[in-house]
């Protein structure tokens, strides 16, 4: 195992060295982040930038970039038999979260993409509603502390709640109120972006009192490039192999897109209308009203399922 460690992280940091080769800085700093999920190459300004903004999570690893690096292993191996991609994907994605030194967040990750997984090879899809109750009663056995104390565990949970009950309410509302009529995608990115933000946002506001009421618009604009970004890096840093130039080339598109994450995050993070929508600017934040919050989310989540079913 330490011998497969080692040679992973060699290639995590040649990767990084190949990034750094085929743009420049801080561009290149934010492209190893979202890819690999490397800190401190971005530079204090921008990285600063990107958490006053609500950005700063396109940097941490998690359960997003194991469904993009699945999606694509599937599309590669689409002429190989079912079982064969469920088990070549299995290994990339525990051979990517080893490489890059995972947090907690992604090790959450990836223990509901085996669950679903086992259920692949059986021919039979596991529900996320599922799959999650499944990884964090485990993650709970096996470390009880971490539901009391760790922050990250809490963010994870409520993040992945929002995407799992909250982001179809919110598309079917924009699509049915003909918001969006004949965009279901550009729904679902909204209606993604703005769960997450629901679920999120209170429990920011409750731990760090800083709860950034644009962070919505900014995720809502920058989430549709990520996976745009994610495969860009990864393409240009591979091709610096075959040649530097063709990396020069693909990471110029890269930079453009980076460029442009950097560029809003600086406006965002410089301007100070940002500070006005900062939730402590108005009150202070108590564990109660957060709590009636989220029951108020359940109880209006209880009452659409009961439209629903009337339909």
């Amino acid at each position: 195992y330490d011998i497969a460690k080692r040679y992973l992280y060699r290639i995590k940091w040649a990767l990084v060295h190949n990034l750094e080769k085929s743009m420049q800085s801080p561009e290149s700093g934010l492209a190893s982040g979202i890819l690999l999920g490397v800190d401190g190459l971005m530079g204090k300004q921008v990285e600063s930038d990107m958490k006053s903004v609500g950005l700063s999570h396109i940097t941490v690893l998690s359960g997003y970039n194991l469904i993009i690096i699945v999606s694509g292993v599937f599309y590669i191996l689409k002429y190989l038999p079912w079982k064969v991609r469920v088990i070549v994907s299995a290994l990339i994605v525990t051979a990517f979260a080893v490489m890059v030194s995972g947090g907690s967040s992604l090790w959450r990750a990836l223990l509901m993409t085996y669950i679903s997984m086992l259920g692949l090879i059986g021919h039979r899809s596991v529900s996320p509603k599922v799959a999650i109750w499944y990884a964090y009663i485990f993650i709970i056995v096996i470390s009880p502390m971490s539901l009391m104390s760790d922050v990250s565990l809490h963010l994870s949970i409520l993040a992945t709640l929002g995407l799992i009950y909250i982001t179809v309410p919110i598309t079917t509302g924009l699509i049915k109120f003909k918001l969006l009529k004949d965009r279901e995608v550009l729904a679902e990115i909204i209606a993604a972006s703005l769960a997450v933000y629901l679920t999120t946002a209170p429990y920011i506001a409750y731990q760090f009192s800083n709860a950034n009421g644009l962070s919505f618009i900014y995720n809502l604009i920058v989430a549709p490039i990520v996976p745009a970004i994610m495969c860009l890096s990864f393409i240009a840093s591979l091709a610096y192999y075959i040649s530097p130039l063709l990396s020069v080339a693909i990471g110029y598109v890269d930079y453009l897109l980076l460029h442009f994450v950097i560029r809003i995050s600086s406006f965002g993070g410089s301007s100070d209308v940002v500070s006005d929508f900062a939730v402590k600017g108005y009150y202070d934040v108590s564990g109660i009203s957060i709590a009636i919050l989220y029951i108020a989310y359940v109880l209006i989540y209880l009452l659409w399922l009961a439209l629903m079913k009337r339909r």
